[in-house]
C-alpha cells in the first residue's frame, strides 16, 4: 500500500493532516469494512486475495502472532459462517456478543485488528457502568467475548480482566466510542492473537478461530 496523504474526518480521534508521510505501515488485509467509512475496502483490493503467483492459490489465509499462511488446509478450527454483505460482492463482518461482569450481553459484530494494540468497544449504555453520567469500564472488570454465538455445539468465548497487564492476551488499553448512536461493535485489537490464530476462507464465506497452541 502506498499513501500519500493523511486526511483527517470531523472528530475523529489523534489525526494530523500530512502530505507525503514515511511513517505509514499498514495493509488492509480485512473485509465488511465498507460500511464504516471504507468505501474503497473491497475484495479486489485486498492484496491477499488478489496473488497472482501461484495461481489458483485458494482464498484463505490464517493470521497468528507469528505470521500469515496463505492458501493454508488448516481444518482445526472452529467455523463460523458469514452472510453477504449489502453489495453482494463482499461478506459481512462476523457476529459476536459482548458481556462484562455479570451483566447481560449485548450482541453485534467483531473485527479482528493487527494494527493497533488496544480495544475499541461500542455497547449499549445500559450495559455500561457510569461516572458521573459518563460510560466507562473500571479496571478490573471481567470482559467476555462470544465469538460463536447460537452455537451450543462449539462455543468459544475470548475473555479477559481489564487492567491485567500481566495477561498477554488483555489489550492495552478499551475505548469506548459510539455509545448509545452505533450498533454494538468490538475491534479486538492484535492482542487476541495471543490467545487464538485466526482464520479467513474469502471462497466459502468462513472465519474461524483455533486456541494457540502452546
Amino acid at each position: 500500500m502506498a499513501v500519500d496523504e493523511i486526511a483527517c474526518m470531523p472528530a475523529v480521534r489523534r489525526c494530523t493532516p500530512e502530505r507525503h508521510p514515511d511513517h505509514v505501515a499498514m495493509l488492509g488485509i480485512g473485509f465488511g469494512r465498507q460500511h464504516d467509512h471504507q468505501p474503497g475496502a473491497t475484495p479486489d483490493r485486498n492484496p491477499l486475495l488478489n496473488i497472482a503467483q501461484p495461481k489458483g492459490l485458494p482464498h484463505r489465509y490464517v493470521v497468528t502472532r507469528y505470521g500469515i499462511r496463505l492458501g493454508t488446509a488448516d481444518t482445526d478450527f472452529i467455523m463460523v459462517k458469514l452472510v453477504r454483505d449489502a453489495s453482494g460482492t463482499d461478506w459481512s463482518a462476523p457476529p459476536a456478543c459482548i458481556s462484562l461482569g455479570e451483566g447481560q450481553p449485548a450482541c453485534g459484530t467483531v473485527l479482528v485488528d493487527t494494527g493497533i494494540t488496544g480495544m475499541f468497544l461500542t455497547m449499549p449504555p445500559d450495559r455500561l457502568a457510569s461516572i458521573d453520567g459518563t460510560p466507562t469500564i473500571p479496571s478490573g472488570t471481567p470482559v467476555s467475548i462470544d465469538l460463536t454465538p447460537g452455537n451450543s455445539a462449539a462455543p468459544l468465548k475470548f475473555a479477559f480482566v481489564t487492567g491485567a497487564s500481566a495477561d498477554p492476551a488483555a489489550p492495552s488499553r478499551i475505548t469506548l466510542a459510539g455509545i448509545g448512536r452505533r450498533p454494538t461493535f468490538v475491534n479486538t485489537g492484535a492482542h487476541i492473537l495471543n490467545r487464538l490464530d485466526c482464520l479467513y476462507d474469502a471462497d466459502a464465506g468462513l472465519v474461524g478461530y483455533r486456541p494457540v497452541r502452546q
